[in-house]
């Protein structure tokens, strides 16, 4: 299991203020997925590829 944060995205949610679009949040969603493996279950990362601490 992996968390994932989208990163800022520029939605009605966010009042298209955010930071990237939702394509590139989605390509760099895929991206981690298609990175990551059983060593990371459990770890929390950003679309851009950052560790997060929670």
């Amino acid at each position: 299991m992996l968390l994932l944060h989208p990163g800022f995205v520029r939605t009605e949610m966010t009042g298209h203020q955010g930071l990237i679009d939702v394509s590139e949040s989605a390509a760099g969603l895929l991206a981690r997925i298609d990175a990551l493996g059983l060593e990371e279950t459990g770890s929390f990362w950003h679309e851009s590829g950052e560790r997060l601490e929670f």
